[in-house]
Formats: structure tokens, C-alpha cells, sequence
């Protein structure tokens, strides 16, 4: 928890949610840090091997989400 800022969570239903971390008046917002926390359930729809690579891209659960980048530019921020 940080002292310094509101933290809102806005349930979107079916286990979806935002989390939002305003510092003061929304009005006034100067950084904005998007990013996504979402994976996909694992299930046999997959046309790769999970944890698997091509030479080009890499395949697995979660392979492009953002969880360390949020945490990075909230840390920064």
C-alpha cells in the first residue's frame, strides 16, 4: 500500500478486474502505465508446443504479458 496514492479496483465481472493507482485529482494525471496481466488457461487448442520457439517466436502462457514491466515503471514511477 502506498501512502501517497488511492488505489481502486473496479470488478468487471467473470474474475476481470482494473486496478487503478491515482495520485491526487484524476484531471491532473501526468504518466499513465498500461499493461496487461492476463494469460490464457492452458487447453489442447495450442497449434505449438508450449514453452517452445520456431527461431523467430516463442510460445507459452503468458509469453507476452507485461507483469515486469508494470512492476518496472510503477518501481520507477
Amino acid at each position: 500500500k502506498h501512502p501517497w496514492l488511492t488505489v481502486e479496483v473496479e470488478d468487471l465481472g467473470n474474475g476481470f478486474y482494473n486496478v487503478l493507482a491515482l495520485d491526487d485529482d484524476p484531471s491532473e494525471t501526468e504518466l499513465l502505465v498500461v499493461g496487461h496481466l492476463d494469460t490464457v488457461i492452458p487447453n489442447t487448442g495450442w497449434r505449438h508446443e508450449e514453452f517452445s520457439n520456431d527461431g523467430v517466436n516463442y510460445y507459452a502462457l503468458g509469453a507476452c504479458d507485461t507483469r515486469g514491466g508494470i512492476a518496472g515503471a510503477l518501481a520507477r514511477a
